[in-house]
């Protein structure tokens, strides 16, 4: 029972998240047109979105510093730039299990706490608050925060009572995946 309702609750968190990024319609089926004329925040949606389902779409998609990289089921490649000023960093906090990464892969990086709600802060190593996000983690177990580039920032994670607490660093060459943030009391 405890693996449908999982699997219930995946579905659901997907189709909801489907549903808010791609409120014109469903979500459109992988391939290297329909990343053309969305934002690079739209991109990482969609990306999360085909990710959940990435066996079925037969779709690898990972972050590296500077771009979303997409290999579809028919050999085709894509590429899409990053922000010039911003790189998005994914971040899986854990009680009990993780598993160690650098590159994030939304098509098969999955966390421990998905659909939980997080308190995010991020404040850069001279004071200056960069972040400061009330969210849920996705289904995959992740938050995606977009965070100014070649920066040192101190991130707390909050959800369920527990604390979590890293630095992390936004340069091109650095982790696109954190999987190191363990909440606790």
């Amino acid at each position: 029972m405890y693996g449908r309702t999982r699997l219930l609750l995946y579905a659901l968190t997907f189709i909801t998240l489907s549903s808010l990024v791609f409120a014109d319609g469903p979500v459109p089926e992988p391939s290297s047109g329909a990343l053309r004329d969305l934002s690079p925040k739209e991109v990482m949606d969609l990306a999360n979105a085909w990710g959940m389902k990435s066996e079925e779409n037969r779709i690898t998609v990972w972050t590296s510093g500077r771009a979303f990289n997409f290999a579809f089921a028919d050999g085709s490649k894509a590429v899409i730039s990053m922000p010039d000023d911003q790189k998005v960093i994914s971040i899986a906090p854990y009680i009990m299990k993780t598993h160690p990464c650098g590159g994030h892969y939304p098509s098969s990086c999955r966390g421990e706490l998905s659909n939980i709600p997080v308190h995010v802060t991020a404040v850069a190593t001279d004071g200056r608050k960069v972040l400061d996000l009330k969210t849920m983690t996705l289904p995959n177990g992740f938050v995606d925060l977009w965070l100014p580039r070649d920066l040192e920032v101190d991130v707390t994670i909050e959800a369920r009572g527990l604390t979590a607490t890293g630095r992390i660093v936004t340069f091109d060459k650095d982790a696109t995946c954190i999987t190191t943030l363990r909440l606790h009391y």
